[in-house]
């Protein structure tokens, strides 16, 4: 999605508005192969000119399909991100798509859950807690476990 500079001139300015492609390994790279970019992803951008500088501005959106850092189960997020870049006026081209890449990983999250009170699964059996309950004891505290009372105190 490169435009150029020239014809945005000519034309007093660009917009879009549609599915874009191009962009279904992103989520791949950032966490691991069971990881999709659902399609469709949605992209709407207009491309103006002002008197120092090109301004790109509007948003993406489309859904995830993540695996929990808890509980490894696939689940689905939306998302909406915004888009918004300025570029000075010598610039022969302008890479929309770059932009639009960028939006997807920072709405990517750091730490994926299906539900912010997700349980995970249990340190001793696996089972997802979710799911259903098991019956293990919880693990025995470490050597270190007598530290956190000192720090709580302190």
């Amino acid at each position: 999605m490169i435009y150029q500079t020239a014809s945005i001139q000519e034309s007093g300015g660009v917009s879009f508005s549609g599915e874009v492609s191009g962009f279904e390994e992103i989520s791949r790279e950032v966490y691991d192969s069971r990881t999709d970019l659902n399609k469709p992803l949605k992209a709407e951008f207009e491309i103006s000119i002002g008197s120092k500088e090109y301004l790109l501005l509007g948003e993406t959106s489309g859904n995830f399909r993540l695996t929990c850092s808890r509980c490894a189960e696939l689940f689905n997020l939306r998302f909406r991100q915004e888009l918004e870049e300025t570029y000075p006026l010598s610039v022969e081209e302008i890479d929309a798509g770059e932009q639009i890449r960028q939006a997807v990983v920072l709405a990517l999250p750091d730490k994926p859950l299906c539900r912010k009170d997700c349980k995970g699964l249990c340190p001793v059996c696996g089972v997802n807690r979710n799911i259903s309950a098991c019956s293990c004891r919880p693990p025995a505290p470490g050597p270190f476990a007598k530290l956190k009372d000192i720090y709580k105190r302190g």
